[in-house]
């Protein structure tokens, strides 16, 4: 964010360069117009005394034995091509300001859109930080106040769009997370995070064939990402289906392969959503054995302490 302040700092200073510069020029039109406009009266006022004087030299020429006309007249086309030479230059003079104006018009129209760009950009960013601790205090509401500005500024922002699936989820807003991980998928279709978050979302609301049809097209990319994350939903789909012997053979199938001991499997992943639903169910073995699962995810449980409380019945 530093480097982007200290840009957005030097194209300020470049549009205030630009803005004087066409002040600048400006100024110089001006002076040439004004000069070109006094120049042109006054080469216009001689041309009509001249020419006035040569009239009345022709016919006092007799009595005044005026030989030279002819010679008068040449001197006086000579000086009157030196005249429109000299308005020529002014014309040209005039056009290159009008050129180097015109560039300035176009910079100084360039910087100011960057210039606005990189505005708005830090502004997003601070959006972004405030939203992300705001969601760590679990101050959903005021977070989604502060996102709603966001996406207003930038609608299909990814970063604040994966926020809002997460504070909209906090608040158990679970139609509304589920349209927002959809915007993000059709944004980038390939996006782990917002895939998993809505193979969640469907399986917390109970939507077992949306799961499915998303799953089945996914499963390798969410295992490249993190096989853990296919286990934690796989075991999820055969606990919302009611398929408690599926449930218990994945997971000892896993806790077989070698389990780090008490370590977080999916990172930061927040499952509080997970147990208010959990929390709804009727109390069964399969309930309390998919939270120790939950417990085992978060690295509050051991793979052998969970291996432990399965007994062979469970």
């Amino acid at each position: 964010m530093e480097s982007l302040e200290r840009e957005v700092k030097a194209n300020s200073e470049a549009l205030e360069i630009v803005r004087r510069n066409q002040v600048d020029y400006r100024i110089e039109r001006d002076i040439l117009k004004e000069v070109y406009s006094s120049n042109l009266e006054t080469i216009n006022l001689i041309i009509t005394i001249v020419l006035g004087v040569l009239a009345i030299l022709t016919l006092l020429g007799g009595f005044l034995r005026v030989k030279s006309i002819a010679a008068v007249r040449d001197d006086f086309r000579r000086e009157l091509e030196k005249l429109e030479a000299l308005r020529g230059r002014f014309e040209n003079k005039f056009l290159e300001v009008e050129k180097e104006q015109e560039a300035a018009k176009v910079t100084f129209a360039e910087l100011a859109h960057v210039n606005e760009e990189q505005n708005k950009r830090l502004r997003i960013l601070e959006l972004q930080e405030k939203v992300s601790a705001l969601a760590k205090q679990g101050n959903f509401a005021r977070a989604l106040e502060y996102l709603t500005v966001g996406l207003e500024l930038s609608p299909r922002d990814p970063v604040l769009l994966r926020q809002r699936v997460n504070c909209l989820s906090g608040s158990q807003r679970f139609a509304e997370a589920i349209d927002t991980a959809k915007t993000i998928l059709e944004i980038d279709p390939r996006e782990p995070t917002a895939l998993a978050n809505l193979m969640e979302l469907y399986l917390m609301t109970s939507d077992l064939a949306g799961f499915d049809g998303l799953f089945v097209a996914n499963r390798n990319l969410l295992a490249e990402n993190n096989p853990y994350v296919v286990w934690y939903l796989e075991s999820l789909r055969a606990f919302r289906g009611g398929d408690g012997p599926k449930l218990r053979r994945l997971i000892r199938e896993h806790l077989a392969t070698g389990i780090p001991e008490k370590v977080p499997l999916l990172g930061g992943w927040r499952y509080s959503e997970l147990r208010h639903v959990l929390s709804l169910l009727p109390a069964s073995p399969d309930r309390i054995l998919i939270l120790q699962f939950i417990d085992l995810l978060e690295g509050k449980l051991s793979a052998g302490e969970l291996n432990q409380a399965m007994t062979p019945e469970a």
